[in-house]
């Protein structure tokens, strides 16, 4: 049973349109283009610990269609609320409880250190996460009965993971939260239309659902609807509208996202606070980092001087991996002390670092930096038509990933597969690389 927030929403939308304008926060806005720009940053915010942020929106801003959007991203919340002043607008996360939503964080925290071992494949972690469920919470079929007079708590992880009963906005958002802790892109997916909720995962490279309700047999989990495509999902669920889903999943894992999730789970890209923001221009810091790690040496250049760096613009994390590199001369700064470390990194400037992983050389005439994206397709790391498209199109971390993952099953000037170093190297798992570059 899903719980309805039309009313809700309707409620606080009345209740802005009566309150005065002046914005909460003192920061400046953050320009959006489109609600799901909007529910992505306040999905992330929240994930920090942040309940409000503050947007300059577009003329014909939805924020019902923001409500539906954030609450797929973030299935922690009931509600939001806003204060509209112009095209500025304060959005407000409103969880059922404070005390609620950390007190489920904390079991989920808890129940994945227990639950989930580093051995684990992603599908196994999946399994192991609904099998819990199927154990540990039973449906509430009082609730569901009596929707409006039920306990909140029904509807939440709160209810599914530390009281074990829920219904199943109570199971999805246990799933989501269980997925997160885990370090498995999930989704929450509501239908207005079958009165139901389940979640959306990010899986070997494709989008899958799970319905952890449906699949709860007493204390065991059926596999029905465990991992099916949306095809195989539609045909279990008739009358499910997929609109707002396909919207979420194409937004949040579309384009290069395949790239750089599989990076991550071989732990050679990593987001920052606002995610993998792949539509941003990678610095030149990042991509010293992505250097020391395809070069294997990111634990190394972890414990470098720092005192030996002449560059006086680099922050303090990034300086060991400058200092690694600049020591061993697989990099330079922009003048005797400035490295330009928080400029843009081109394409060529990056393909430049990859080819140095591959073990090919500039003193030894086996490619040069001005014309490292030809020399890489002559190379057989890409082809042409991509690297006509890299020295073409801008750079940015999206276009970072993809050639990152490339260059993984590059052949190396060795006559090895750079994937294959890495695992001698012990820099990576090749339990984890089978599962990945299979």
């Amino acid at each position: 049973m899903k719980r309805k927030s039309t009313v809700l929403l309707s409620l606080l939308l009345a209740l802005c349109l009566l309150l005065p304008t002046a914005a909460h926060a003192v920061t400046l806005p953050v320009t959006v283009q489109s609600e799901l720009q909007a529910a992505e940053l306040l999905a992330n915010a929240a994930e920090n610990g942040d309940r409000s942020m503050s947007f300059a929106v577009p003329q014909n801003f939805d924020y019902n269609l923001l409500y539906d959007y954030t609450r797929m991203m973030y299935p922690g919340y009931f509600g939001i609320s806003w204060r509209v002043r112009g095209q500025t607008a304060t959005v407000t996360m409103q969880l059922h409880t404070e005390e609620e939503h950390k007190a489920a964080r904390a079991e989920a925290k808890k129940i994945v250190a227990a639950l989930i071992t580093s051995d684990m494949s992603e599908r196994e972690a999946l399994t192991a996460i609904e099998d819990y469920l199927a154990a540990h919470c039973e449906y509430d079929y009082d609730a569901a009965r009596n929707q409006q007079t039920a306990a909140a708590s029904a509807f939440s992880a709160y209810g599914a993971l530390v009281l074990g009963k829920a219904v199943c906005d109570g199971y999805s958002s246990a799933f989501g939260l269980l997925c997160r802790e885990a370090g498995i892109p999930c989704l929450y997916i509501g239908s207005d239309e079958l009165n139901h909720s389940w979640n959306a995962v990010f899986h070997d490279g494709e989008i899958y659902f799970i319905d952890a309700t449906y699949d709860d047999q007493g204390t065991k989990a059926d596999k029905t609807y465990f991992l099916k495509t949306r095809t195989e999902m539609q045909a279990l669920k008739k009358g499910w509208d997929t609109a707002r889903a396909d919207a979420v999943t194409s937004y949040l894992w579309g384009s290069d996202y395949v790239y750089a999730r599989q990076l991550q789970r071989l732990g050679l890209f990593r987001g920052t606070d606002k995610g993998f923001e792949l539509t941003r221009t990678p610095r030149r810091d990042e991509a010293a980092v992505m250097l020391t790690r395809y070069l294997g040496v990111e634990r190394t250049a972890q414990a470098s001087d720092v005192g030996l760096l002449v560059f006086t613009d680099i922050t303090d994390f990034y300086k060991p991996y400058i200092a690694y590199l600049y020591t061993n001369g697989l990099t330079q700064g922009t003048s005797e002390t400035t490295y330009s470390s928080a400029s843009g990194a081109t394409a060529a400037q990056y393909m430049t670092f990859l080819l140095r992983a591959l073990g090919y050389s500039e003193e030894k005439g086996d490619f040069s930096w001005r014309t490292s994206l030809t020399d890489a397709a002559r190379l057989g790391v890409i082809s042409q038509a991509e690297a006509e498209a890299l020295g073409k199109n801008a750079f940015d971390r999206g276009a970072m990933a993809r050639v990152s993952y490339r260059t993984l099953t590059a052949q190396t000037a060795r006559g090895t597969l750079l994937c294959e170093e890495l695992v001698s190297a012990g820099a990576l798992s090749v339990k984890k690389v089978g599962e990945v570059l299979k």
